[in-house]
């Protein structure tokens, strides 16, 4: 399957970023254009991660994660969230139970539109009675969800 990069030229058109993309680009938009009714084309595409938006998402986790009361590493904290959001697989574990497996956020794995998916899900489960009576036990709900709202404050 070919991978072409795309960028807007100065001109205002979009065009391959390398000569290489440029001619995939004019073959895809070519197929597209004698596309006859009913026939198909599939791609998928990512939008590049954002270095910026990575960084802060890993910031709201730090600082949830040095104000909670349960979790001694960062690491098993930040896997428990994105499990909590819902980015995990489920498989048989050794006695047939399903488990939960957190997959990976890395760069090629998500790119920049799902990354912010998943931000936005751990905030939600984060902010979820299962999560705040998760990280602050010994805290009243209502505590805890002022707590962790003026944590995020600065995250909106």
């Amino acid at each position: 399957m070919p991978t072409i990069v795309i960028t807007r030229a100065d001109d205002g058109k979009v065009c391959g970023l390398s000569d290489i993309d440029q001619r995939a680009y004019c073959r895809f938009k070519k197929r597209i254009d004698t596309m006859a009714p009913g026939d198909t084309l599939e791609f998928t595409w990512k939008a590049a991660r954002s270095p910026q938006f990575h960084r802060w998402h890993f910031l709201m986790l730090r600082w949830i994660f040095d104000n909670q009361e349960v979790f001694a590493g960062e690491y098993e904290f930040r896997k428990w969230a994105e499990m909590g959001a819902g980015w995990c697989a489920w498989i048989p574990g050794p006695s047939g139970v399903p488990q939960a497996i957190p997959k990976s956020i890395d760069y090629v794995t998500l790119d920049d539109d799902e990354f912010k998916e998943l931000h936005a899900a751990v905030k939600d489960f984060i902010r979820s009675p299962r999560g705040l009576a998760t990280l602050w036990p010994h805290a009243e709900p209502g505590e805890a969800w002022q707590a962790v709202d003026h944590l995020m404050e600065g995250m909106r």
